[in-house]
């Protein structure tokens, strides 16, 4: 009887053992599976809504090309803020981590969102009224646009958001719909047809936007993002450091409101978007994508989530301080 008693009370401990985390178990081991799994469900969520914003888009600018029209055009414009703003919330990830996206990795050049652009090379601009590849005689094929992109130069762009960004908005004297209506623009058609070509160009780019924007919405590249983040952001030292950088990032901004208040040309080669001027908007929707998603998820603390809010909301004022007087030397932004 006593030897049975034994093995029970053995058999017992064991159990109880076996049950409980072992002492040598770090606690970071228990912490990061809640951590990333909240931040995990995020970064899918924005890299889905991106995808979705980019199909909404080229769905408005096919409309645009297909029946051009001062409400097709304006519906175009909205569909473009919002993608492009999108994916600079859904790319803070990428910066965060360091990491280019897949889109870009081992190329220098980036097919979605490279800025600034000098639109003359796309179409006409002050000064050069039949400049750009609207006014060329060079065919408009998928293979055409993908080899020219910043060939020569990177400010020749001819993949991603900012080609449709100068072709949608246009410069201040050639913004109206009718430039993309071949009937209404006979005198420019003696040696080509540039409001053809126009539509064409925006029928290929948001195509190609869409076909770039999918190889960082499938699943694989989902998670490749997630694990490089689990990795790259694991202790608090790190991520301590990702913040201070993408703040760092932000206040190299150039510059206190210029960005943002001044409507001539001085500032267009330094802003991200020049035509559409959503520079401000789209900082503000980082900002609150870092206060609100990556902020919460990396620091359990909450004083510590307190301070790093109240420095991106000092960024925020800081970068939007008006200043008293333009750039003394305008930016090159246009042949």
């Amino acid at each position: 009887m006593r030897s049975i008693n034994f093995v029970t009370v053995a058999a017992s401990a064991l159990f109880i053992v076996a049950c409980n985390p072992s002492p040598e178990n770090p606690a970071k081991n228990v912490e990061r599976p809640d951590t990333f799994r909240k931040l995990e469900s995020k970064l899918d969520d924005q890299a889905l809504a991106f995808c979705r914003s980019v199909d909404a888009l080229q769905n408005a600018v096919t409309k645009l090309a297909d029946e051009p029209s001062t409400l097709s055009l304006t519906t175009a414009k909205e569909k473009w803020i919002s993608a492009h703003r999108a994916y600079q919330i859904m790319e803070l990830a990428y910066r965060l981590n360091r990491e280019p996206p897949p889109v870009s990795a081992g190329d220098q050049r980036d097919p979605i969102d490279a800025s600034p652009i000098i639109g003359g090379y796309l179409d006409r601009v002050p000064d050069y009224p039949t400049s750009g590849i609207a006014y060329s005689e060079v065919p408009l094929t998928p293979r055409f646009l993908r080899e020219e992109h910043q060939s020569t130069d990177f400010g020749y762009l001819t993949l991603g958001f900012h080609p449709l960004e100068f072709l949608l908005w246009g410069t201040a004297q050639h913004q109206s719909h009718e430039r993309f209506i071949s009937a209404a623009n006979a005198d420019e058609q003696n040696t080509v047809d540039a409001p053809e070509r126009r539509r064409t160009m925006l029928r290929l780019i948001s195509s190609q936007l869409n076909q770039d924007a999918r190889r960082l919405c499938d699943e694989q590249a989902r998670q490749n993002l997630i694990a490089v983040t689990r990795e790259r952001l694991d202790t608090p030292k790190e991520r301590q450091a990702a913040m201070a950088y993408i703040i760092g990032i932000f206040s190299a901004t150039p510059s206190q409101g210029a960005l943002f208040e001044i409507p001539d040309d001085h500032s267009i080669g330094r802003m991200h978007s020049a035509y559409a001027r959503t520079d401000r908007g789209d900082l503000d929707a980082k900002v609150e994508a870092l206060k609100s998603v990556w902020v919460p998820a990396l620091f359990e603390d909450k004083a510590e989530q307190r301070e790093w809010i109240s420095r991106l909301d000092t960024l925020g004022e800081r970068i939007y301080q008006p200043i008293s007087e333009s750039p003394s030397e305008p930016a090159q932004s246009s042949p």
